[in-house]
């Protein structure tokens, strides 16, 4: 299953099927990369946190999707990093990105005071604004994220299955899908590093059955 997020309000949960229809592909844009000469923060935001679903959660995936019975899933609760950097909507715009070039990711998910998404912050976005408005660059220091214009957030739920995930980072260039849980709350990420592990491993999972 999967979701879009606008600030901390889900407004879509459904299937792949549905995402496609409801969220047009979008052309890719480029990234900046990260300054190997900045000096990163040292103190930062983690989140760590372990998913363990029950037996029926899996089972009604299975339903959901229509798998076979022969058919091995693989989910993300599985691959997912479940220790990893988040942004907190206080931080300023300028600290925000500090700790992105940090974690060496595009994009890092940002969460408000009770854990839940609010947004994606990405070297795109700053990219894209940078570039819009050049004089924007005095603003970084002063701009928290809770009042930042974020673009839609699709994320994915624990149980979903490995082939969708890729298959949606795919098709809309994303770098990170953020896992989140019934009650909105994040629990993890998934990256192209990820999957690229997962299908590596000896014996390698497949992970398009």
């Amino acid at each position: 299953m999967f979701s879009i997020y606008e600030y901390d309000r889900r407004v879509f949960r459904n299937t792949l099927e549905e995402l496609y229809k409801v969220n047009p592909i979008e052309p890719s844009a480029a990234s900046l990369r990260p300054d190997p000469e900045m000096k990163y923060p040292q103190s930062k935001s983690r989140i760590n946190k372990e998913y363990v679903p029950n037996n029926n959660a899996l089972e009604a995936y299975r339903d959901l999707i229509d798998a076979k019975p022969r058919d091995e899933l693989k989910h993300a609760y599985e691959i997912m990093q479940k220790d990893f950097i988040v942004l907190k909507d206080t931080q300023t715009a300028f600290e925000a990105l500090d700790t992105l070039h940090y974690s060496q990711l595009d994009a890092l998910p940002v969460i408000n005071d009770k854990n839940c998404i609010t947004g994606l912050f990405s070297d795109k976005a700053i990219t894209e604004k940078l570039l819009n408005n050049p004089n924007e660059q005095l603003n970084l220091r002063i701009t928290s994220l809770n009042s930042w214009e974020f673009e839609k957030v699709i994320t994915a739920e624990p149980v979903t299955s490995i082939r969708r995930i890729a298959e949606v980072m795919s098709r809309y260039n994303l770098s990170v899908v953020p896992i989140v849980d019934a009650y909105d709350e994040i629990t993890g990420i998934v990256t192209g590093r990820e999957i690229a592990q997962a299908i590596s491993n000896d014996p390698p999972i497949s992970i398009w059955t």
